[in-house]
């Protein structure tokens, strides 16, 4: 009997070990949800709003954000509001990618057309959809309101 407990007892050292190797290699892979890159992240935009001048170039920074794993990529268009595109902005759409391992500000650059006339402020929509290689936030969409100068 004696030898069964050792045996028994030997065993259930042996699990309890290997628990504890196992949360240990957790914790030391950033076992906290990929807080530290082990995810591939969200992408979305970090502002909604923007006012431009007629005459400038507007940049809006779409953010991959909470990780950087994989390569991931979001799709993005300008969409006609009271402003058209072609005579108050020059249209504008493409795909973003970020390369494994890069998280962070990528840009998007609208020209703001300059027609010279008095008019009340006008605006358009750019949106991001089509995510692929990470997960899509909650902001997908930016209005750009064109004030006269």
């Amino acid at each position: 009997m004696r030898s069964l407990g050792v045996l028994v007892g030997r065993k259930s050292h042996q699990r309890r070990c290997l628990v504890l190797a196992c949360l240990a290699l957790v914790a030391a892979c950033g076992g906290d949800g990929g807080a530290d890159g082990n995810s591939p992240g969200t992408v979305q935009l970090p502002q909604t709003s923007f006012d431009a001048t007629e005459g400038t170039i507007v940049n809006i920074r779409v953010a991959r954000s909470g990780g950087s794993e994989g390569v991931a990529s979001v799709d993005y268009e300008t969409v006609n509001g009271t402003a058209e595109g072609g005579s108050d902005y020059t249209p504008a759409s493409g795909t973003l990618t970020w390369p494994a391992g890069l998280s962070g500000n990528l840009t998007i650059s609208v020209a703001i057309a300059d027609d010279g006339m008095e008019e009340p402020m006008e605006s358009f929509r750019v949106v991001v959809s089509n995510v692929m290689g990470a997960a899509l936030g909650a902001n997908t969409s930016a209005t750009v309101n064109i004030v006269a100068p």
